[in-house]
């Protein structure tokens, strides 16, 4: 009798994995005809979270591998959307079954950004006209970054695994840019879609990212993190596949073919060399004096800095080949945006004029005969701290600034702590590049996860300080 029920039990079993495999198949096939290639990465990658949706920590690995990703799967479900709703879940899970910390408000840190994104709400119900969920989706997916890396980066084991888990997912992008650069392959369509239409020449990489500029920012990121990553292995071989992915990456980011980020760039090189040794500060001097005196024979005129700039031949050439209106043309672009921005706040201080709404009003405020807006009408304030002001007041501004310092001052702290200067020292010059790169553009979900990450640092220096001034026979402080 016994050997029956095992026979049975075993062929329930049988049955049951060949059910599965069936409707692996169903789903498979329906998503292949519902989504077409997008399938061949969804399927694995949901089968995949399955499989993880108990594993410690996945929920912040599956956020942190999303953040560049912009691709939409079906009307209104995203790529960042399904890791979010899976995040939830499988923090919620891991939660109650103690195999990670429940999800919580990570306080003192996360009361500031708490504040801006409550006042974000509330500003733009109390200026917007209907379609508030799409309205303040991408500041609640921005707020979700936050939040969970403010919440889950809990070690230093942790904070480097996150950093690995970008270069990974920087190497799938710059397989995506190979891809459209070099071989006219457009995976997942959108702005660089549209673009390879218009002409048969060679045109900015946009990999999964929204747009050319967003995805140059998360290459600015993961060339911090390999460099960082390269210096600090004991492994040999780790050094070497480090130092491929920042060539590679390089490489990427060149072909977003970003201006702005150009000058991003250059401040994290002159951060950088102001920090690493005595010889590269002296350099960094050099080069700002240089900087200087190309000012100074330009009449300290940006417009002409940049006219000089265009007239290069090798600009001139990659502004053709990607497509972009000439860099004199956009910096008046901007010029005329910024003016706007301010102009539209003046309209509404308090609250401003609502999240994605500023565009509506673009055209009625521009400075009077402002010529760059032919090219583009309308879009969002081309500068993050513009853009808040725009788009949520003054309160909104504030808060935002001393998020920014809150995570600076944070930084310096951790610097003082010797284990942890290392990873002040990356992140420090992230945080410089983006700074700078988004004086010229919107908000990313880059920026969001770059100030959790220095706030995560912040308190890691504050507890690893508490340790050290405590009474090593009674654990309290002296």
């Amino acid at each position: 009798m016994e050997a029956v029920t095992q026979g049975v039990g075993r062929m329930v079993s049988q049955l049951g994995k060949l059910l599965g495999v069936i409707m692996v198949g169903l789903v498979a096939g329906l998503s292949a005809v519902g989504l077409g290639t997008k399938a061949l990465v969804l399927v694995p990658a949901m089968a995949v979270g399955f499989v993880l949706i108990m594993t410690p920590y996945s929920p912040l690995f599956a956020i942190v591998a999303a953040i560049p990703v912009n691709v939409e799967i079906a009307g209104p479900i995203t790529v960042i959307r399904l890791a979010i709703v899976y995040a939830v879940f499988a923090a919620f899970l891991q939660g109650m079954k103690g195999q990670a910390p429940k999800m919580y408000l990570p306080l003192p840190e996360g009361g500031v950004p708490l504040c801006f994104f409550i006042w974000i709400f509330f500003a733009t119900v109390a200026v917007s006209e209907g379609e508030l969920v799409n309205r303040l989706g991408g500041f609640l997916i921005h707020g979700i970054v936050f939040f969970f890396v403010l919440m889950y980066v809990d070690t230093l084991d942790r904070f480097r695994k996150v950093m690995l888990t970008l270069v990974i997912v920087g190497l799938v992008q710059v397989a995506l840019v190979v891809g459209e650069s070099r071989f006219g392959i457009v995976v997942v369509g959108g702005f660089q879609a549209e673009l390879a239409a218009q002409s048969d020449e060679e045109v900015r990489a946009i990999g999964t990212s929204a747009h050319p500029i967003f995805l140059a920012s998360f290459f600015q990121i993961v060339m911090v993190f390999g460099v960082f990553l390269m210096v600090t292995t004991r492994y040999p071989l780790m050094r070497i596949i480090m130092l491929a992915s920042v060539a590679m990456f390089l490489f990427a980011w060149y072909n977003t073919w970003s201006r702005s980020s150009w000058i991003g760039m250059a401040a994290m090189i002159g951060l950088t060399m102001m920090v690493w040794s005595k010889g590269t500060r002296v350099l960094a001097v050099i080069g700002g004096g240089l900087v200087f005196v190309l000012l100074a024979t330009h009449d300290f005129s940006m417009s002409a800095v940049i006219r000089t700039i265009d007239s290069l031949a090798a600009v001139q050439r990659g502004s053709v080949r990607a497509g972009v209106s000439e860099s004199t043309q956009s910096f008046s672009w901007r010029t005329e945006n910024w003016s706007a921005a301010v102009s539209i706040w003046a309209s509404s201080p308090v609250f401003g004029v609502g999240i994605d709404r500023v565009h509506t009003f673009m055209l009625d405020h521009l400075p009077p005969g402002a010529l760059g807006h032919r090219f583009v009408p309308a879009a969002v304030p081309h500068n993050m701290f513009l853009q808040v002001l725009a788009e949520a007041g003054l309160p909104a501004l504030l808060l935002f600034i001393w998020i920014w310092i809150t995570a600076i001052i944070a930084t310096l702290r951790a610097w003082s702590v010797r284990i942890l200067r290392p990873y002040a020292f990356a992140i420090l010059v992230v945080l410089g590049g983006q700074f700078t790169t988004f004086l010229f553009n919107p908000i990313p979900r880059e920026i969001w996860f770059s100030l959790a990450m220095a706030l995560v640092l912040g308190r890691m220096a504050k507890q690893h300080l508490a340790t050290q001034n405590a009474d090593p026979t009674t654990g309290e402080k002296a």
